[in-house]
């Protein structure tokens, strides 16, 4: 332990009164038996020697402010108390013949306050001998005065004169500015710098501070250097020393080593004791720790560089770590992956990342990541994977990331992301997978995208930005596309008979944009179609009969267009349909009964448009069905019993038709049912009570006229107007729609539902 002893700071200001020579305190005559006796200078310099009285009476009086640097600092003055003054006084006024003299130590601080206009500061009180006991009371009062006076100016001296004093020594910390480490810990905190300075670009990180810095002490990498020096790291041979401080310092970084539950693991990071990592006891070997993989026996021998201590993947995915990305963790030697998605690490993406040249894969999605991409991860040209999605950070895409020759997926979704996207990710050869989709992008999507005849390109994600464009022909080329999602853009223009080309798209999604036209017969020939969404733009037609050829399909979505003409009974035949959304749309004609035999439906939405007739048997007793929403079209007949065969259903919506006949109390045997809406149509009779008991019913809306009675509805309407019985207050509409469609995310963790 090194310690400065700081207790004695030589003072050049101050006087040696051991080696300055003491005078005799100088008494002016008196009568009486009071005498002034005074010591020091009396009307010398404000900071001059000490001289006699007899030759501090003409001395000349300096400024006030004359602190010259050969005018010693006076001595310390004591201050004598008003009250011992004057009572002296007031024995002599008594006639008291024993009165003590009254001693004034230096009263040269106060000699400019007591000039005259002669300029001698004793001339006021000194310049004949005092005769105190024979003078009259009023003289002895003028004393008094002027002894108040002098005590007064004389602790205003001393504080004139404390201000020239040389202050004391403060008491400094041991560990501020002096090293107080052992001389172990202060090697190893000089090569664990030496090891990793290169991560810092020039720069001294502060953790190099707790040499002399208390508070850098409890830093992460400062944690780091003690638990390497505890182990004997910088003894190790190789890239060790290199690899364990790295180690070290990602895992107090990331919330490691914090106070630990009775199992062993953090309380406040994903880290448990089983993981191994910094158990040197246990798990000597750092390949058995949790989440790292070295290099095999195989790539020992083969690959320059590499032996059995190499560390080729970090994997610490959905373990719940917090803290912050250390850049040493990018000096490992020969590092191809890091891969730390689902966590909870914040702060920026050190620009060290640059450094780490054999990356391959880098996974960060769904952390707390912020700021820019950093510049240097377009220099990693070994680099195939970059998946940043969902975090928060800012800033554009840069045109350099056409540098990345070996790209073959970019993800950074759901951040905040703006700018253009560059058209130089299009030249990238092995590109396979774009997702930008929740971004604050803008401009025209780069028709680059789809010029490259031998375009790999399979799945294309830029929904939810501010992008223009249309949807060319050329997209013919992307024969290997699978995934085509554009949708929440701005999108104009029809979709092009070229799409037909590309036999591999399973997934079109395209909804909300200003798209036109009609559906393209090639369209229907796409034999792997999953998922498809027109919904929310101006298309028009109809829906052609080919639908039928779509096999594979499982979701339908083409609401809010202006479709019309007669369902297609094709629909039939789609054996794999669980969702068909055309609601808000202009169809006209009857619901096909082929609906009914589709066994693996579970929402159908058809409200909204001009459909008439019966409602088919088989839909209702269909027994998969959990959402049923024809409200709102010209539909008759009657409610059957045997809708107690929909035992899956938790929504039907029948409002707003020319239904007729009882409520059947069949519906009370639909226990899982919750939003019951069936106003605005002319059936009669009483709400049966069993419909009133079901336990899951949050709403019932019927009509509560002379022809029904409901006891239990939620609101009950009539003549245009719904009124909630137990408030009394009037709803301005009849309902407010469930329909749940457009499923994307409107927002990091949240989806957008329209009603």
């Amino acid at each position: 332990m090194v310690e400065d002893d700081i207790t004695n700071i030589p003072n050049d200001n101050s006087n040696d009164s051991s080696n300055t020579p003491q005078e005799e305190p100088t008494t002016l005559p008196s009568k009486g038996g009071v005498a002034l006796t005074l010591h020091g200078n009396v009307g010398g310099d404000l900071n001059g020697p000490s001289t006699s009285t007899a030759a501090a009476v003409n001395a000349p009086t300096p400024a006030p402010n004359d602190y010259r640097p050969d005018n010693p600092t006076p001595a310390p003055i004591v201050v004598p108390v008003v009250a011992e003054v004057s009572a002296s006084f007031e024995d002599v006024e008594e006639g008291g013949m024993g009165a003590t003299s009254t001693e004034i130590t230096s009263l040269s601080p106060v000699n400019q306050f007591l000039e005259t206009d002669t300029g001698k500061a004793d001339q006021v009180v000194f310049d004949t001998p005092v005769e105190l006991y024979s003078r009259k009371k009023k003289n002895i009062i003028i004393y008094s005065a002027v002894a108040v006076v002098v005590v007064l100016c004389a602790i205003i001296g001393g504080v004139v004169a404390s201000m020239n004093e040389s202050p004391e020594p403060i008491a400094v910390p041991d560990n501020v500015g002096v090293s107080t480490l052992t001389q172990e810990l202060t090697a190893a905190l000089d090569k664990s710098f030496d090891l990793v300075k290169e991560a810092y670009g020039g720069r001294i990180p502060s953790w190099k501070a707790a040499e002399t810095n208390d508070m850098e002490r409890k830093s992460t990498h400062f944690r780091a250097v003690k638990w390497c020096e505890r182990n004997k790291v910088f003894d190790m041979e190789g890239a060790l020393p290199l690899i364990y401080f790295s180690l070290a310092s990602f895992f107090f970084g990331a919330g490691g080593g914090e106070e630990k539950s009775e199992s062993g693991d953090s309380h406040n990071s994903g880290w448990k004791e089983s993981d191994g990592w910094l158990n040197l006891e246990e798990f000597p070997n750092h390949c058995d720790w949790k989440g790292i993989t070295c290099y095999n026996d195989t790539d020992v021998g083969t690959i320059p560089g590499i032996d059995f201590d190499s560390i080729a993947e970090i994997d610490i995915n959905h373990m719940n770590i917090k803290g912050t990305l250390v850049p040493e963790i990018f000096l490992i030697p020969n590092l191809m992956k890091i891969s730390a998605w689902t966590n909870e690490f914040t702060g920026p993406i050190p620009s060290a990342i640059g450094l780490a040249k054999d990356l391959e894969v880098i996974d960060m999605e769904f952390n707390q990541f912020s700021g820019t991409i950093p510049e240097e991860i377009y220099d990693l040209r070994k680099l195939r994977k970059m998946w940043l999605g969902s975090n928060k950070l800012t800033g554009t895409l840069s045109n350099k990331v056409s540098q990345l020759k070996d790209l073959q997926n970019i993800h950074v979704y759901v951040n905040q992301l703006t700018g253009t996207i560059p058209k130089g990710l299009f030249s990238l050869e092995y590109l396979d997978d774009i997702d930008l989709i929740i971004n604050k992008f803008e401009g025209t999507f780069p028709y680059e995208a789809y010029e490259n005849p031998s375009s790999v390109l399979h799945y294309v994600g830029i929904s939810d930005n501010n992008l223009e464009g249309s949807i060319p022909s050329t997209i013919s080329n992307l024969k290997k596309l699978e995934a085509f999602h554009i949708s929440k853009n701005k999108f104009t223009g029809s979709i092009p008979e070229e799409i037909g080309e590309c036999k591999l798209l399973r997934e079109m999604r395209i909804f909300e944009n200003e798209l036109t036209g009609t559906i393209p017969e090639a369209f229907y020939n796409l034999p792997n179609l999953e998922d498809v969404s027109f919904s929310q733009n101006r298309f028009e037609g109809t829906i052609s009969s080919s639908i039928g050829k779509l096999s594979s399909l499982r979701s339908f979505w083409a609401h809010r267009n202006d479709f019309s003409g007669t369902l297609p009974s094709t629909v039939g035949n789609l054996t794999e349909l669980r969702e068909l959304y055309l609601h808000k749309n202009n169809f006209i004609g009857q619901i096909p009964e082929d609906f009914g035999d589709i066994d693996t439906l579970w929402k159908l939405y058809l409200w909204g448009n001009k459909l008439s007739g019966p409602i088919p048997d088989s839909i209702y007793a269909h027994p998969s069905i959990s959402e049923l929403n024809l409200g709102e079209n010209e539909l008759t007949g009657t409610i059957p019993e045997l809708i107690s065969y929909m035992g899956n259903v938790s929504l039907i919506q029948l409002e707003h038709n020319k239904l007729f006949g009882k409520i059947p109390e069949a519906l009370g045997r639909l226990n899982n049912l919750d939003i019951l809406h069936l106003q605005s149509n002319q059936l009669t009779g009483s709400v049966p009570e069993l419909i009133c008991n079901l336990a899951q019913l949050s709403q019932f809306e019927t009509d509560c006229t002379s022809l029904v009675e409901c006891s239990c509805c939620t609101l009950c309407c009539g003549e245009g107007v719904c009124v909630d019985p137990e408030t009394g207050e009037e709803s301005s509409s009849f309902n407010r729609r469930l329909e749940v469609t457009d499923r994307v995310m409107s927002g990091p963790g949240s989806w957008s539902e329209d009603f």
